[in-house]
């Protein structure tokens, strides 16, 4: 079976050895990439779409199928049957504005809306994607990053405080909500 403590370089048959020597070295990402652990990083913002449907109504099937097909990531959808337009996929919106112009070409300026979707508190909503190389598990990379932002930032709190203090000035400190 394969043991996850133990990692395999080469297979001996009887009588067969292995003379090497080894040197191993522990690093991070700000000194060279081979120690970054992931292979990529993403954030995108979440789309709010909405369809006005008086200017749905005023177009026919065949201008309702030609706006869909305009949208590169198909994230509307047209039923020809039922003649019903709809939003099938937002979180494939990539904000690139063809659905906008091609309503506007079209005469139909007040189609659609698309913009960011914003929680309670006013703040944008996002996904954040991380895949990783395998070395540390997705979830463990982001809560160690933030162990890392938080101590810079302490650090930097520190400093600030530091220098109000020497020239006798007042610099505001605020005091955040933790971040997990």
């Amino acid at each position: 079976g394969i043991n996850a403590e133990y990692m395999g370089i080469c297979k001996l048959t009887k009588g067969q050895e292995i003379v090497c020597k080894c040197l191993v070295r522990k690093g991070i990402g700000k000194q060279h990439a081979k120690w970054i652990p992931t292979c990529t990083v993403s954030m995108s913002y979440t789309p709010h779409i909405t369809l006005n449907q008086e200017t749905v109504d005023l177009m026919d099937p065949s201008q309702k199928a030609e706006w869909v097909e305009s949208c590169p990531k198909k994230v509307f959808k047209f039923d020809p049957k039922r003649a019903l337009l709809d939003i099938e996929r937002a979180a494939d919106c990539i904000y690139c504005g063809e659905c906008s112009l091609k309503a506007d070409d079209m005469g139909f300026s007040n189609l659609v809306s698309v913009k960011y979707e914003r929680s309670r508190n006013g703040s944008y909503n996002f996904v954040f994607d991380v895949e990783s190389t395998g070395a540390l598990p997705p979830d463990e990379i982001v809560i160690r990053a933030i162990t890392i932002l938080r101590g810079k930032l302490a650090n930097l709190k520190s400093e600030l405080g530091k220098l109000a203090t020497l020239d006798g000035g007042d610099i505001e400190m605020f005091d955040t909500e933790p971040l997990l």
